[in-house]
């Protein structure tokens, strides 16, 4: 009998132990599956590589934008309209006229064409394709409020760029654009078309309505130098730059942004004077200045008989000159880098032989 009871003590015993180690190798195992699903989550299927604590970061930082994304939007949504209304009573305090919105349809508008080609999205960045599209927007905005608003095309509209159009701005199919998914070279004929590209040897002289205007939809910081010129080469394109040299001159490169380029079409049409649609648009950090004539030290020749001899030297003989005044503008540069034009009037008396200032 108590061979018996020892005997089922014992064998208790080790069923407990048995069941116990089996419990602690489950639960071993169970941590194992944790680890490796933990562990393969941190890992790319195809390239298996560990995740840096950057690419982590960064990946926590996008899932919280996407989980405030309507917030904000809706915060963003309120504020502007806040800040409309603060325009409004500000216009209605001092007098103002409201601002209007202006349709391509209307009797007003210009029909000069203009494009942005958007054929470059696989060269940029998701941040470049970010501020590509803000472009557009500042450009479609200035359009709507010009009084003659161009005609405004989206061409080769699609992929990223149209993905982050989407995501980013509701109701851009009610814009009052022309949205193309078709290249630029498909919606234009290819003699009417005049690719802006600050490379070209050429110079835009006006804007003609018969032609199609495009610039080109790159955000690279420079990376991609001559690329846009390149292209419209290849594809057989009129190509031309834009004539800032000849009216503003500026101390950083004549490359300018997307919506820039843009407005000063806008300003052009409205106004016809390519020096105030630049001075009205290009940044003050480019250090716009206006343009000085590259030989001002000249002087010139006036009598009553409207004889006129230019480029004559200060110590030159006048012929032929009985009566009048000599002229003499001299350009005089300052420590300031710029320059100026000094006017002196010189009385010539009949029979001198030599006039000296």
């Amino acid at each position: 009998m108590n061979i018996e009871t020892n005997q089922s003590s014992e064998n208790n015993r080790s069923n407990v132990d048995s069941s116990s180690t089996k419990k602690m190798a489950d639960l071993s195992e169970g941590s194992e599956r944790d680890t490796d699903i933990t562990t393969k989550q941190l890992i790319s299927d195809e390239s298996e590589v560990v995740l840096s604590k950057r690419q982590r970061k960064k990946i926590i930082k996008h899932q919280k934008w996407l989980e405030r994304k309507d917030e904000m939007r809706k915060n963003r949504k309120q504020r502007r309209k806040e800040e409309k209304m603060r325009k409004n009573e500000k216009r209605e305090a001092t007098g103002e006229p409201p601002l209007k919105i202006y349709k391509m349809c209307s009797e007003q508008a210009s029909k000069v064409k203009v494009a942005i080609d958007c054929d470059y999205d696989d060269l940029m960045t998701e941040k470049d394709i970010r501020q590509f599209v803000k472009q557009i927007q500042r450009s479609y905005s200035e359009n709507r409020r010009s009084p003659t608003p161009l005609q405004f095309y989206l061409c080769s509209l699609g992929g990223k760029t149209l993905g982050k159009i989407e995501e980013c701005v509701q109701g851009y199919k009610n814009w009052d654009v022309y949205l193309k998914p078709e290249k630029v070279g498909e919606v234009f004929e290819n003699d009417r078309i005049v690719y802006l590209t600050s490379d070209s040897p050429n110079v835009l002289e006006t804007l003609e309505a018969d032609k199609a205007y495009i610039i080109g939809g790159l955000v690279d910081h420079n990376h991609h130098k001559g690329l846009c010129y390149q292209r419209a080469v290849k594809a057989g394109f009129n190509h031309a730059q834009l004539p800032i040299s000849e009216y503003i001159q500026l101390q950083s490169r004549k490359v300018l942004t997307i919506n820039h380029v843009f407005e000063i079409l806008v300003r052009y049409v409205q106004s016809n004077d390519w020096k105030e649609a630049f001075i009205k648009t290009i940044p003050q950090r480019k250090g716009v200045s206006e343009a000085i004539d590259a030989n001002p030290c000249t002087v010139t020749s006036i009598n009553n008989d409207s004889l006129a001899k230019e480029g004559t030297s200060i110590d030159s003989e006048p012929d032929d000159i009985n009566q009048g005044t000599l002229i003499a503008s001299i350009g005089c540069e300052l420590k300031s880098e710029a320059s100026t034009v000094t006017t002196v009037e010189v009385p010539v008396e009949e029979k001198s032989a030599n006039t000296k200032l």
